[in-house]
């Protein structure tokens, strides 16, 4: 079946270390994850001073079935709270 692939960049605190990020988004993620990776950090224009943008690359994929719009929307929500909750994370715009 075929993988689903999902770009999420996140504002963060300058003091959010990326491993921890990175390990609470693959946790909330849940078992259909494949791979996670990052893609990018920027700190610059458009981001407030003592915060920075990390990019997650994250790549699904069920055995069974292709996931849906909804398999990956309520996914999608976990790690946004998830981050949100432990990190100050915001979905970046």
């Amino acid at each position: 079946f075929p993988p689903v692939l999902l770009d999420l960049a996140f504002v963060l605190p300058d003091t959010a270390v990326a491993g921890r990020v990175l390990a609470a988004a693959r946790e909330a993620a849940g078992p259909l994850l494949s791979s996670i990776e990052i893609f990018d950090r920027y700190a610059g224009t458009h981001i407030d001073e003592g915060y920075h943008s990390l990019a997650l690359r994250l790549v699904f994929r069920a055995l069974d079935r292709t996931l849906s719009d909804d398999d990956i929307a309520g996914i999608q929500q976990s790690i946004e709270e998830r981050l949100g909750r432990d990190f100050s994370a915001s979905l970046r715009s």
